[in-house]
């Protein structure tokens, strides 16, 4: 007779302990706290870099604006709404843009200003002469245009400042190029600083000096001002 051989089936069930799983937790905690500080760190690393980059976009694009224009214009006018520099100069100052290009009908060049209203925002245009031959024969008449008007905003200020340098000061200082200074300074803390020579300027006076270095009775002039209209005007005559 065979004998049945039963098979008793054993089975075990571990549980972690209680301190297991604090310790498990705690790790989990401390790993996810050093992902989420170093996503955090990288995300305002982008941010910041991200705001810099358009900053230099935008203070690239009025440089080269400032630039293109400069060298070429035989005339620069600060413009201030209150007339505050036309008490220390008249000969590159005005109080208002729409007067002085009237009484300016020939020149071309570019123009940028800034309402006090919204001193972050600027504007700036170019004034060019567009020559028209007749159809039927004739003369070409000329005639001076406005060209498109763009707006940029994000500026925090654009300082200017006009000075002519001599090679010794012994020299005359009709005899020196008259350069225009720039700082483009943005919100963010970005800013450009430069000059540009202009060859051509003729409507600026000097201060006499024998300084190596010799600036303008009215000083330094600053564009985006939250009191008063502001405008700096590059013209060719």
């Amino acid at each position: 007779m065979l004998k049945k051989k039963f098979i008793k089936k054993v089975s075990t069930k571990k549980a972690y302990t209680l301190v297991e799983l604090i310790v498990t937790v705690a790790i989990l905690s401390i790993t996810a706290g050093f992902g989420i500080g170093i996503f955090t760190s990288a995300m305002g690393n982008y941010s910041t870099a991200s705001i810099r980059a358009k900053e230099q976009e935008k203070a690239l694009e009025i440089e080269s604006f400032i630039l293109r224009y400069a060298r070429l214009s035989s005339d620069v006018y600060f413009v201030t709404s209150d007339g505050s520099k036309n008490t220390k100069n008249t000969d590159h100052t005005s109080d208002n843009v729409a007067n002085l290009l009237n009484s300016k009908p020939s020149a071309v060049g570019g123009i940028i200003s800034c309402d006090h209203t919204n001193p972050e925002r600027l504007t700036y245009y170019d004034r060019y002469a567009e020559i028209t031959t007749p159809a039927g024969g004739g003369s070409p008449t000329t005639e001076i245009k406005k060209g498109a008007e763009f707006q940029l905003d994000g500026v925090k200020d654009i300082k200017f400042q006009l000075y002519k340098q001599k090679a010794d000061n012994t020299e005359g200082i009709n005899d020196t190029f008259a350069y225009l200074n720039y700082n483009i300074e943005m919100p963010e803390g970005y800013s450009i600083k430069g000059n540009v020579m202009l060859y051509n300027c003729q409507n600026v006076t000097f201060n006499t000096s024998s300084a190596y270095t010799v600036t303008t009775a009215d000083g330094e002039f600053t564009l985006c001002d939250m009191s008063y209209d502001t405008a700096i005007a590059f013209l060719q005559q």
